[in-house]
């Protein structure tokens, strides 16, 4: 918890009775106890379960996009999972979130924050084996897990002007389990719904890994407004 630092009152005479600086000393306590209650209210609680969503097969049958757009892959996890319908996805194809920049970390953690209630984080795994080990030892069979991974392309190469041409590409897929206990791989921009252990290569090899969590508690009136939500 970060420290508050609250300067005291100055007085403005010397001849101040000994009544007048208690009160003032009662007073900076009220505002201390203020600020610092203030400051726990809008600390958000710690993301330590892994998210796990239920699925069905009708999930994956319905699914379609008539929009082929280059940065849909949060729009496509969203679609199979149904928080969002058919049409609303190809509206987001169509926009720039769509067809050019996608959504961020933060954008992603709030969505789920937006349709759950608790807190979430897309916490970084360093390596594909710690990655699939957590996969194999916690997907419950039925269920999906939103994942991720960030690549840099490009890597320690410098362009015409000897500046650095490195750049960040970042994904989002889902992984599932079936009834029958196979783990599969869930992602319509690589035209991929295939199990993991013939088609992980596909997800290999990446600079870094992402696997979404949540809170057990659900965020506050206060927290939520903190993040810019509407009561």
């Amino acid at each position: 918890m970060e420290k508050m630092d609250i300067s005291p009152l100055s007085s403005s005479s010397s001849s101040k009775s000994m009544s007048s600086s208690k009160k003032t000393n009662k007073r900076k306590s009220k505002t201390q106890k203020k600020i610092l209650w203030k400051k726990r209210a809008t600390h958000l609680p710690i993301s330590n379960i892994i998210s796990q969503f239920e699925i069905s097969d009708d999930n994956i049958k319905r699914f379609s996009r008539n929009v082929n757009s280059p940065y849909d892959c949060v729009i496509n996890a969203l679609q199979i999972m149904g928080f969002i319908d058919k049409v609303t996805s190809n509206i987001l194809r169509i926009s720039d979130i769509g067809d050019k920049f996608g959504f961020n970390k933060i954008q992603i953690e709030k969505i789920f924050i937006l349709l759950k209630g608790t807190n979430f984080d897309f916490i970084a795994i360093n390596n594909f084996n710690d990655f699939s080990q957590t996969v194999e030892q916690n997907l419950l069979p039925g269920h999906v897990i939103f994942a991720g991974y960030m690549e840099i392309i490009n890597k320690g190469e410098l362009n015409e002007k000897g500046e650095s041409d490195e750049k960040i590409f970042q994904h989002v897929f889902l992984i599932g389990r079936y009834l029958n206990g196979k783990i599969v791989l869930m992602d319509p921009q690589l035209q991929a719904l295939c199990d993991i252990n013939k088609c992980q290569d596909l997800i290999r090899n990446k600079d870094e890994y992402y696997i979404l969590y949540n809170s057990k508690e659900s965020l506050t009136k206060s927290q939520l407004t903190k993040l810019g939500f509407i009561k």
